[in-house]
């Protein structure tokens, strides 16, 4: 399965990873959701995101997407009741960006198998 109609998306950093998530699909059996698993299974420490992995390049997402990042975190932090800053050990901009893929990875594997579900459902009945 692949995300279409990424441009309906809510935010930029929403729509990258969708668009990050097709692009890794092909070396997935379940498409999409298989590779948003393995992020959010390893993290962006482990390297599955390329273009994620040497500062400057952090440093460059980070500053064309600040504000959803920093949206991102807030809500995060508002529905966990936690600080990020005192649950991980990593430094700007890392500390920022990964955690933000990280929690979007999160969310649209959760929509994809929503998805899913509801095609079952729709097929039994």
């Amino acid at each position: 399965m692949r995300f279409t109609n990424i441009s309906a998306r809510e935010n930029k950093v929403e729509r990258w990873v969708a668009r990050w998530a097709n692009r890794q699909s092909v070396g997935y059996a379940d498409g999409a959701e298989g590779a948003l698993r393995d992020l959010c299974y390893g993290g962006c420490s482990s390297g599955i995101v390329r273009e994620l992995i040497y500062t400057k390049d952090i440093e460059r997402f980070y500053l064309n997407n600040a504000r959803e990042c920093e949206e991102i975190i807030e809500l995060y932090e508002e529905e966990v009741g936690e600080s990020l800053k005192d649950a991980i050990n990593l430094k700007w901009p890392e500390s920022r960006v990964w955690p933000t893929i990280e929690i979007i990875a999160d969310k649209l594997a959760q929509e994809i198998s929503n998805m899913k579900k509801e095609e079952t459902c729709q097929t039994l009945f």
